[in-house]
């Protein structure tokens, strides 16, 4: 019986092992992969976040990158491939921004939304302050937070210069609430 079962066993293998394999069933993989040159200026640009503090706006055809490097903003023209400029901007004081910016939004018109641990704000490529989005300073009914919640992530919507809108977590209960600022 044992011979019978290797004997099976040996002509399974030689007639899988034999058969062609069809290649009309086949699906060809491609992909492409872009790249850009920019001409730094011998700036090194900082892309330890891979451009998630960046946004493009299409009205100048610019990219703003954060750089937490020296705190500044890069202005990068992708149509000439180059840096154009970069703008400094102030951790503390009247303008100041916080020490670390997490989002960055273009509002065009040389305006941007910037969000740090201190809250959020929209200031203009010099960095200067223009108007500050605070939830605490509101009533609750209108999207205000309390005492015992805390913005989780803060988005600007590009198309609307004085709206941002924040995940708030409420540290009691560990909820979440999504509320707009106007």
């Amino acid at each position: 019986m044992f011979k019978y079962a290797v004997f099976f066993f040996l002509l399974c293998v030689i007639f899988s092992c034999g058969k062609p394999q069809d290649t009309a069933n086949g699906e060809a993989i491609s992909y492409r992969v872009d790249s850009l040159v920019i001409d730094s200026k011998e700036h090194i640009f900082d892309l330890r976040y891979s451009l998630h503090v960046s946004d493009y706006c299409q009205e100048d055809g610019f990219l703003y990158n954060y750089s937490a490097f020296d705190h500044s903003i890069e202005m990068i023209d992708l149509d000439r491939l180059e840096l154009v400029e970069k703008f400094p901007l102030h951790k503390e004081g009247p303008d100041g921004t916080g020490s670390w910016v997490f989002n960055l939004t273009s509002k065009g018109n040389g305006n941007l939304f910037l969000a740090s641990e201190i809250g959020a704000a929209i200031f203009n490529l010099e960095g200067k302050f223009l108007k500050k989005f605070d939830w605490k300073k509101i009533p609750r009914a209108a999207g205000g937070i309390t005492d015992v919640e805390y913005i989780q992530q803060i988005v600007a919507n590009p198309f609307f210069e004085n709206l941002a809108f924040a995940l708030v977590v409420d540290q009691l209960t560990n909820n979440t609430k999504e509320t707009k600022h106007k």
